[in-house]
């Protein structure tokens, strides 16, 4: 009898994880769910509305609209928190400013270590799922009462 846990899909935390973006931005944390589908669906919209100018065609969107309709579906969607960032004076910067700041070209840095912990989760969610899989027993070749399954 198979129990209900082997078929529940696992999803991240409401919030995600706190993780270390890695290269400069490694003392930094950015509590990030990853790339979730409505990250990805809310990204397409965007896209989308924003082609809607230059013919249908995204590709012709400048990048800088794109990058920026990317962040803002990240902090939508993706990315709930940043610590371990201070001010030259030493003081935290609250997240809600870093949220501001991060669409600011000289703080470019800051977005692009959000997007690298959020790809980060987003890899490690998939080894998890993958791990689970190899955890799954093979099925039966006959049904519950000893009967050989149906082809």
């Amino acid at each position: 009898m198979a129990r209900i846990s082997t078929l529940t899909a696992v999803e991240p935390s409401e919030k995600g994880d706190w993780i270390a973006p890695g290269g400069d931005a490694d003392d930094i944390e950015v509590q990030t769910v990853g790339f979730t589908d409505a990250y990805t669906d809310a990204q397409a919209r965007k896209h989308r509305r924003l082609a809607q100018a230059y013919g249908g065609d995204v590709s012709a969107v400048p990048v800088a609209l794109l990058r920026k309709a990317n962040l803002e579906c990240l902090l939508q969607h993706s990315v709930f928190g940043l610590r371990n960032l201070q001010g030259d004076d030493g003081t935290d910067i609250p997240f809600e400013t870093v949220k501001r700041m991060a669409f600011e070209p000289q703080y470019r840095p800051i977005a692009d270590a959000m997007f690298a912990a959020a790809r980060l989760a987003t890899a490690r969610r998939k080894a998890d799922i993958e791990d689970a899989e190899g955890n799954s027993v093979p099925p039966s070749d006959t049904i519950s009462n000893g009967a050989p399954t149906p082809s």
